[in-house]
């Protein structure tokens, strides 16, 4: 009842900001076709080999199914996909969750975030995307991703993991889980002429790190939507199996009583014959 009642609320601010994220990267995407890459520095890609930032987000409580175990795998699997890429990994966690499992497994932590509130604020972001910036832009790392439990509805929630900096047309159209046909009819259909004041370059500078903020916000709240629901359900399943296993119990007792007043019968019956 209490899993149901955060996930009300948790849903609800998943969903808000789900459509503005998804708009915002589309006119991203819009603007920076009319720049160099080389102006913006978080658009700008890394030839040479170096390491890979995660953020993995977790629950910071159990009973919630195997949600922690699903993000677990998925760290697991992206270190695998990106092995020849990467020259190595490091980490920064949100939830308590994943941070026992990434010094459990003597993963590299730059930063560990476990304290939110039940319903995060962009505030509580803020700090999230700033050491991911310093990371990148001191050059410590070639690229930023993202691992988090993407809300799909109460009974389905499946872990995912987002490409965050660099930016890039073909990382935008993955952002916005767009096939190539859907992207390309979606940028013929919405290619707007922008008028832009004061240059596309000072528009990206600001618009940039407020996009990645909302994305790394987006994917917080997803993940919390996704925590109280799967909490919900393995309540649920546990309360369903406990009645099951109490029936079962009645049942056994039912048929102990059964044959000892049948016992005690042939007893009292043999007596008497005797």
């Amino acid at each position: 009842m209490v899993a149901a009642s955060k996930m009300k609320k948790a849903q609800e601010y998943a969903l808000k900001t789900r459509e503005y994220a998804e708009r915002a990267m589309h006119i991203l995407s819009q603007i920076s076709h009319k720049v160099d890459k080389k102006t913006s520095p978080l658009l700008q890609e890394r030839k040479e080999k170096g390491k890979t930032l995660i953020i993995a987000i977790s629950s910071s409580k159990g009973l919630c199914g195997g949600l922690n175990s699903n993000v677990f795998n998925k760290v697991n699997q992206l270190e695998k996909d990106l092995e020849k890429k990467s020259t190595g990994f490091k980490y920064i966690s949100v939830g308590k969750k994943v941070s026992q499992f990434l010094l459990k497994t003597k993963r590299e932590l730059v930063a560990d975030f476990s304290e939110l509130s039940d319903v995060s604020t962009s505030f509580e972001i803020m700090p999230i995307a700033k050491v991911a910036f310093d990371e990148f832009l001191s050059e410590k790392v070639n690229e930023v991703k993202i691992i988090y439990t993407h809300f799909k509805s109460a009974i389905s929630q499946v872990a995912v993991s987002k490409h965050i900096v660099p930016l890039n047309k073909e990382i935008m159209s993955l952002l916005l889980e767009l096939d190539k046909d859907k992207a390309e009819k979606s940028t013929q259909k919405e290619k707007y002429d922008y008028l832009i004041e004061p240059s596309p370059k000072e528009i990206l500078d600001n618009v940039v790190p407020s996009l990645i903020e909302a994305q790394i916000f987006q994917s917080v709240l997803e993940s919390e939507a996704s925590e109280h629901s799967a909490r919900m359900m393995a309540m649920k399943n546990a309360t369903d199996a406990a009645g099951d296993i109490l029936d079962d119990l009645q049942l056994d007792f039912n048929q102990i009583r059964q044959s000892a007043i049948t016992q005690e019968i042939a007893e009292i019956v043999s007596g008497t014959m005797a």
